[in-house]
């Protein structure tokens, strides 16, 4: 029997039944999701990291913590795939995928078995990261579970009216990037375009392709006279396929919402913004009083929202949740 590296990319996988090992054996589960990430029980448990499988369907094989908590910084987990009748002296090659960080997730996708290949799906992960999600990504797994391999495209619209970089520079980048980088994780890759609602919109795309942020591509622009995103998310809209989703940022309500709702209202838009509100993520965020509710205009997206930024280094996880409520695990 042979033993096969594999670290990005796929190899051939065994036929029939077999048997999963993951390479750390304690405070961690080996768990088995469909490709609608939907649980799959082994055929034959033999421990809580080691088991004999026959796959139906594509099939991900995944690591949990059994504490319901984040993996430590820099805890490593790999796995190893081989025919069951290995276990018993029998031949056939062994696929491993050796250790990766997963630190900051609380499961995470390892490898996924799917015609007849064994694909990696740490690799995957780690060539799409850039240091500029781990925030979000970080924030993102300490109450979801680890996405399946399939990935949302997205676009981003940030409105260009924005004056929390002029007001608090540190702290709204701070609040962007935790943004981007929750949304990068929650649908898997980086956004495929995004767009400032200036008048005429610009496509600032290229500032999110390196290891950090471009700020000064980002938001080295005049503030918009007022917040109107409908010209900037047609433009959006051009990039993405029919089932992609928006993510839009903004400073409270804009002055074109109805048309906006109108225009993504067969896609999923997510509007991540500031105000008090009944959408806020934390306590602190929302209204005490119902008179103090801002952004009712926006009752009919769907709203992740801060009241402002003090302690939202600390309590990134709640705006994630908010921003993906589906997801959690």
């Amino acid at each position: 029997m042979s033993v096969i590296q594999l670290s990005g990319g796929s190899q051939p996988a065994p036929a029939g039944a077999v048997f999963v090992r993951l390479s750390v054996q304690h405070g961690v589960e080996l768990v088995f999701l469909d490709a609608d990430g939907a649980p799959v029980a082994p055929d034959f448990p033999q421990s809580r990291t080691e088991a004999v499988i026959i796959p139906r369907g594509p099939l991900t094989v995944a690591a949990r913590t059994l504490d319901g908590q984040p993996f430590a910084r820099g805890t490593r987990i790999g796995v190893s795939i081989k025919p069951a009748t290995a276990v018993s002296g029998g031949g056939g090659d062994e696929v491993v995928r050796p250790p990766s960080d997963v630190g900051g997730r609380q499961q995470v996708a390892l490898v996924e078995l799917a015609d007849g290949r064994v694909t990696d799906l740490l690799g995957q992960a780690a060539e799409a990261e850039r240091a500029w999600m781990r925030r979000g990504n970080y924030a993102y797994h300490v109450h979801h579970r680890q996405p399946s391999a399939r990935r949302t495209p997205w676009a981003v619209v940030i409105d260009g009216s924005l004056t929390g970089h002029h007001r608090d520079s540190d702290a709204f980048r701070g609040f962007l990037e935790l943004v981007l980088g929750v949304a990068a994780t929650g649908f898997g890759a980086a956004p495929v375009q995004c767009v400032v609602a200036t008048m005429p919109p610009r496509d600032v795309t290229p500032a999110l392709d390196g290891d950090e942020i471009d700020w000064d591509g980002l938001l080295g622009h005049a503030p918009a006279p007022w917040p109107s995103l409908g010209g900037a998310v047609e433009v959006a809209l051009g990039a993405l396929p029919q089932d992609g989703a928006v993510v839009l940022v903004t400073d409270g309500p804009f002055v074109d919402y109805r048309e906006v709702r109108q225009q993504l209202e067969d896609r999923r838009c997510l509007v991540v913004t500031t105000g008090r509100s009944r959408f806020g993520a934390r306590p602190s965020d929302r209204p005490t009083h119902f008179w103090e509710e801002e952004l009712d205009a926006l009752a009919g997206f769907e709203v992740a929202s801060v009241a402002d930024f003090d302690g939202l280094a600390d309590e990134a996880h709640a705006l994630a949740d908010v921003m993906f409520r589906g997801d959690r695990g």
